[in-house]
């Protein structure tokens, strides 16, 4: 199956949100684990899963001739404008990218579960990118030593 047509088909499955955009201090990226922050009581969710999608963000996209996922993860940022960006999704390579585009901000990764080699193996691939965050939370040294491989970080 081509590209566009997975595009189509992820477009014709996905739900849209209508609401606008808020900027909030904290941004949660990705619906993993988001029972984990619901005490906090302000942030904005950004569902890197091609489920939602807000329609909005995606119509002024399309009006700019911006079409890609991550035109849309990088106008999505940018309309919130957070403070902090937190994922429990650490096996999402682009988030590791997202510091060059937007380097005030804070962003922080917690490791969500164990790391097999073949699964470490994705950043071996994207290597020669820039990739860093703020801050990585893993599992144990053995972790730490594994990630600090491919992304510049500080580790705990």
């Amino acid at each position: 199956m081509s590209k566009l047509a997975k595009g189509i088909l992820i477009f014709f499955k996905c739900k849209f949100d209508f609401k606008k955009v808020k900027k909030e201090k904290l941004l949660i990226f990705d619906t993993l684990s988001l029972e984990l922050v619901s005490k906090f009581k302000k942030f904005e969710i950004l569902d890197v899963r091609y489920k939602v999608f807000n329609f909005w963000l995606l119509l002024e996209n399309f009006l700019n001739l911006k079409f890609t996922y991550k035109d849309y993860i990088l106008a999505f940022i940018s309309k919130v404008n957070p403070k902090v960006v937190l994922t429990f999704n650490d096996n999402y390579l682009f988030f590791y990218e997202l510091k060059n585009y937007f380097p005030e901000v804070k962003f922080i990764v917690v490791q969500n579960g164990n790391r097999h080699k073949s699964q470490l193996d994705d950043f071996k691939k994207h290597k020669n990118k820039k990739m860093f965050v703020d801050y990585l939370f893993t599992f144990g040294k053995n972790s730490e030593i594994s990630y600090k491989k491919y992304i510049k970080c500080n580790n705990f």
